[in-house]
Formats: C-alpha cells, sequence, structure tokens
C-alpha cells in the first residue's frame, strides 16, 4: 500500500483571490483624489442649492463610477497595445472625453477637464512611456494648451508633434449612409485603418455619425504620418470600436450612445 498522498499547500482555486488588473490597481490610487476633485467641480458648476443632498450625492457617485469607467477603459486599451508593440501613441480626443465646455449665465465659458485626466496621463507617462496627443474637431491647440481656461493643464504630457485636429485637415465629405456603404472599401482591407471582421455587415448599423466620418478620414492621413508602433484612439464617437488591432490601431470608444460609457459628464 503507497503512502498517503501528501495535500498541497496554498489556496485551492476556489479560494484564491481574484487578481486586480493593472487599471483596477491604478484606479485605487487616485480614487479618493479624483472623488474630492469631483465635488469641487460639481458644486463650481452647478448651483446646489437646486438639489436635495442625497440626489446631489447620487449624482456625484454616478459621475465618479463614470470616471472609473474612463480611466480603467484607457489604461486596458494602453496595457493590450503595450503587449504587442514596444512603441504606443496615446491620442486623445477632448470634448466629452477629456473634457466638458461649460457656458455660464454670466455669459463667461470654461473648459472643465475630468478629474482623472491629469493623473491618467501621469500614469501613461510613468508606466507605459507612452506618448501622448490630442486628436479633436477643436482647432488652436497649442494657443488652447497655453491657456488656463482651456487645456493648460494637460500641456506638461503632451507631445506638440502629436497634436491632430479635424479642422487641419482636407475632409473629403461624405454622405452617412455612402460612407456606411463604402467603409470596407475606403478603410478596410489587408493594411486598413479599420478592421473588416468587427464591421457590420449592414451599412446602416455601421458609423456614419459626422464626427466618424471625420475622424476616419483624418486618422487615414494620421496613419501615414505615425507608420512605426501602435496608436491608441481614445473618443466618445463609435469608430474606435472598429480599428485594426491587426495594423496598429487600438480604439478605446467611450461611445456616447451607450450608458456608463465613460463619456465625461458634469
Amino acid at each position: 500500500m503507497g503512502s498517503p498522498e501528501i495535500p498541497k499547500i496554498g489556496k485551492t482555486p476556489e479560494r484564491q483571490e481574484q487578481i486586480a488588473s493593472p487599471a483596477e490597481l491604478a484606479w485605487k490610487n487616485i480614487e479618493a483624489q479624483v472623488a474630492a476633485r469631483l465635488r469641487e467641480l460639481f458644486n463650481e458648476v452647478h448651483d446646489t442649492r437646486r438639489y436635495e443632498e442625497n440626489e446631489q450625492g447620487a449624482r456625484i457617485e454616478k459621475l465618479q463610477n463614470n470616471e472609473k469607467v474612463f480611466f480603467t477603459k484607457v489604461v486596458a486599451g494602453v496595457e493590450e497595445a503595450r503587449q504587442q508593440h514596444e512603441q504606443v501613441t496615446v491620442l486623445f480626443d477632448v470634448d466629452e472625453t477629456l473634457a466638458k465646455h461649460v457656458y455660464k449665465s454670466d455669459n463667461t465659458s470654461r473648459t472643465f477637464l475630468r478629474p482623472s485626466a491629469v493623473p491618467l496621463m501621469e500614469f501613461l507617462k510613468n508606466t507605459y512611456q507612452s506618448n501622448l496627443g490630442l486628436f479633436t474637431s477643436r482647432g488652436g491647440l497649442e494657443k488652447q494648451l497655453e491657456n488656463a481656461e482651456l487645456l493648460a493643464a494637460l500641456k506638461p504630457y503632451m507631445d506638440t508633434s502629436l497634436l491632430f485636429s479635424t479642422r487641419d485637415y482636407p475632409l473629403f465629405g461624405s454622405d452617412s449612409i455612402e460612407f456606411g456603404k463604402n467603409l470596407l472599401r475606403d478603410f478596410g482591407g489587408e493594411h486598413g485603418i479599420v478592421d473588416d471582421a468587427l464591421v457590420d455587415p449592414d451599412p446602416f448599423n455601421r458609423p456614419g455619425a459626422m464626427g466618424d466620418i471625420d475622424k476616419l478620414q483624418c486618422l487615414k492621413l494620421i496613419r501615414e504620418k505615425l507608420p512605426e508602433g501602435a496608436v491608441v484612439i481614445v473618443d466618445d464617437m463609435v469608430y474606435p470600436e472598429i480599428l485594426s488591432r491587426k495594423n496598429g490601431l487600438y480604439g478605446v470608444s467611450l461611445n456616447w450612445m451607450k450608458g456608463d460609457s465613460g463619456v465625461f459628464h458634469l
């Protein structure tokens, strides 16, 4: 009769704790900082006398969850790109992605950065040595990065050679239905910027909003300028969902049409 089997020391699969992802661990480190800043922003933008305390708390809690969704989505997207590419460039949309431009009752306006934006930039720089830039419909980006009422807080993290505005590119124009029908012809294929397998067979279900059309047309030209390494696109439009990872384009879509997507609200 053989010796009894000695039980192995350690946790059984049932008892193993789930290991947090890099995105979740990074979020834990900034969560309190983001919550405090979010409350400040909410009080600055809204007349809090209009809200009951419990209603205000619920709105802030929802906004904070949206910050977590945004932060962890972006980090996960960059983490995926970094596993396949040594060099990773991250291009952010501005409005409803990194910031919100608010018009006030006294006829003034200001761009408010989401509270997780700067901590995210710091994390991407320090952890992945990412090159960071902007890809937006806003014009005059270099001037905006100098303006404290606009985007100046982002300036220390931005590579000024990576500031792309759709206003600086010749757009070919397209009817949304025509654009959808020709999406694979114009942007797909073996070396295209979209992944044919991710494009809905029904042209009417493909990205077709003006923002999607403008951004895809520009991105095709931008990719020619940035042929090396991976490019991660972060935007509140739909088009990042169909970008071709095989060809080094990784999309983080906050898709404004979906709830709890990470789109920046205040």
